[in-house]
């Protein structure tokens, strides 16, 4: 085993030791006034104190606040929160980071299981809510660049390596239900260096929010940029580069990505069944 190998393990069994304790000293409480209030802030669309659409609507599945489990994350007095909805995992691998002075921050994660690889933090009151009954392995890297930024991850989406990088203050990338991301996917509210227009003098590519709606598969290597809109049963093929929004049923693929086919449908399965008209392929179980 190699030094680089070992102390890899030494860090993730000290993670899992870490938990143990943290979880054995854990107490349910019911979500408290500040967080409550936090979270409302952080989820206000134009200062009314509701979720941004489409959360807690069809394809974008919201589990309750009700019962939840707070636990205080990260430096000491930073006000940073660990929440979970569905009681407390056995286990909990998740890397967790955050920067100097980042504060006010809430991971909510809504099932037992299937949580991000790694999240950090290098701003304050942002949000990020994992949804439950992810049964694959969510290999996802999710960083937080600025402040008041909200990641939402639907029920049962899944991923075999995704990197997804918030940047820019109050931006947002909103993931639905049942979505499928393979390896090497990349999900960016920002070009990440800015680009100026020299005789207008004005900045061409300001941050922009990401949607993808429930069910939309991304082939492996496919990168999603800013601005875009996926439709709910989407395809975008492998090593595609996704600049512009795209119809619900919708195969796109090309750099830039481009409408290949309409009307398509995808399934987990290897094989299809061709027998369903309409089927229900939105629909998760929840193990909430």
């Amino acid at each position: 085993m190699t030094r680089h190998s070992f102390v890899k393990r030494l860090t993730s069994l000290g993670r899992i030791l870490y938990w143990s304790i943290r979880r054995q000293f854990a107490r349910p409480v019911a979500a408290s006034a500040e967080l409550q209030s936090q979270l409302n802030t952080l989820w206000s669309l134009e200062g009314s104190r509701c979720l941004p659409k489409p959360i807690g609507q069809t394809g974008f599945s919201l589990a309750s606040l009700e019962n939840a489990i707070i636990l205080s994350i990260g430096p000491k007095g930073a006000k940073n929160w660990l929440v979970f909805l569905g009681g407390l995992p056995r286990q909990l691998s998740t890397k967790i980071d955050f920067d100097k002075n980042c504060t006010e921050n809430v991971i909510i994660f809504a099932g037992k299981y299937g949580y991000p690889k790694s999240i950090h933090f290098q701003g304050s009151k942002n949000t990020l809510y994992w949804g439950p009954n992810i049964t694959w392995p969510a290999i996802v890297d999710v960083r937080f660049s600025s402040n008041r930024q909200l990641l939402f991850w639907g029920k049962g989406s899944t991923s075999n390596g995704t990197v997804v990088i918030l940047e820019g203050d109050e931006r947002r990338i909103l993931i639905g239900d049942d979505c499928m991301f393979a390896l090497n996917t990349r999900i960016y509210t920002s070009d990440l260096h800015a680009i100026v227009d020299m005789t207008a003098q004005e900045w061409i590519n300001p941050p922009q929010d990401v949607l993808i709606h429930s069910h939309v598969w991304l082939g492996q290597d496919s990168l999603i940029l800013k601005g875009v809109d996926i439709g709910s049963g989407s395809i975008v093929g492998a090593k595609s580069l996704v600049t512009k929004s795209i119809v619900a049923n919708g195969l796109v693929g090309g750099i830039p990505a481009k409408l290949l086919k309409s009307n398509v449908r995808w399934e987990r399965t290897r094989q299809p069944n061709l027998k369903l008209d309409s089927p229900d392929l939105y629909e998760v179980e929840s193990s909430v």
